[in-house]
């Protein structure tokens, strides 16, 4: 489904590579999302959504707000990862290499 015809979900940002780091990425979030925004705690649906096509949705409540929820698939290849985690992951990096545009969006529940 396209982004498009979800009008509850908010842009949180895009996901870019790191420049400091290969495997790495990094959530550049919108101009009006501060940071106060991207560390509440309450709970949150989001979408992962590349080239304006949600790919995975998902529900945490995990503690850091989006940033902790997003910060496991943008902190590159790790031993110990979750088999979800490093898939996640590695979709992210192979979007971004190939000039796709990943971004998130989200609603707090």
């Amino acid at each position: 489904m396209n982004i498009k015809y979800i009008k509850t979900m908010t842009r949180v940002g895009e996901i870019k590579r790191r420049e400091d780091h290969s495997q790495k990425l990094k959530l550049v979030p919108d101009a009006n999302i501060s940071e106060d925004l991207l560390k509440d705690e309450r709970g949150r649906v989001y979408a992962i959504v590349i080239d304006g096509v949600i790919d995975k949705i998902g529900g945490s409540q995990a503690k850091g707000g989006i940033k902790g929820t997003l910060g496991a698939y943008l902190s590159g290849f790790a031993y110990g990862m979750s088999a979800r985690t490093y898939c996640v992951w590695k979709y992210l990096t192979q979007a971004i290499d190939n000039n796709k545009k990943a971004e998130i969006y989200w609603f707090h529940c």
